[in-house]
């Protein structure tokens, strides 16, 4: 005799393999963008957790309150991003 199961196997095991590829690519992206911002932006991945850390012990610990900073900080990001020029200076260049 053959107890009904409750749960769908397939999709079961889609939901866990997805969950997996998620944390792997997640996995990656930890530890290749520190990398890439160390080489493009010198000072970003140091002055951003300091920044982070600043904010969150200014609020007392709200943890909140950096959905209200983030978009603050993306909006700085995007607009120096939009200064960049294509391309990298050449010794001896007058950069403005």
């Amino acid at each position: 005799m053959r107890l009904p199961s409750k749960y769908n196997i397939g999709k079961t095991l889609l939901l866990g393999l997805s969950m997996f590829g998620v944390s792997v690519i997640w996995n990656v992206y930890n530890a290749y963008v520190p990398v890439i911002l160390a080489d493009r932006f010198l000072m970003a991945p140091i002055l951003g957790p300091i920044g982070y850390g600043w904010i969150i012990q200014l609020s007392g610990a709200r943890y909140n309150f950096l959905m209200i900073v983030r978009p603050v900080f993306m909006l700085l990001a995007l607009i120096s991003i939009m200064c960049v020029t294509k391309g990298e200076a050449k010794q001896g260049q007058n950069i403005h």
